[in-house]
């Protein structure tokens, strides 16, 4: 994968859990977008660096499901990287995406 290269993927959150998406060691990334299917508070975006969690948008306020999506550019790395939760009764689909600024 080069610089400026499409990163992202469909991952799968179970009920009541987070899931990580991470950088390899030395990459850096900036996400542009997320989704699921529901525009529902109990579904968020963070950012974890293996201590923290920062609450960074929640489905309900940034995704707009039926009305597009709001701008998002966040810049993540091995480091400091996406973790998202799933606070509903059931598996979840979460996409995200964005591009490679450095490996």
């Amino acid at each position: 994968m080069a610089r400026g290269d499409f990163i992202g993927d469909i991952v799968q959150a179970e009920s009541t859990a987070y899931v990580d998406a991470q950088p390899a060691s030395g990459d850096e990334w900036v996400v542009k977008a997320w989704g699921v299917d529901s525009a529902w508070v109990n579904y968020r975006l963070h950012v974890y660096d293996g201590t923290d969690r920062v609450r960074i948008a929640q489905a309900d306020k940034s995704m707009a499901v039926f009305n597009g999506q709001t701008a998002l550019s966040l810049p993540v790395d091995y480091s400091t990287y996406l973790s998202i939760y799933n606070g509903g009764a059931g598996a979840l689909k979460v996409f995200y995406s964005g591009y490679k600024t450095k490996e």
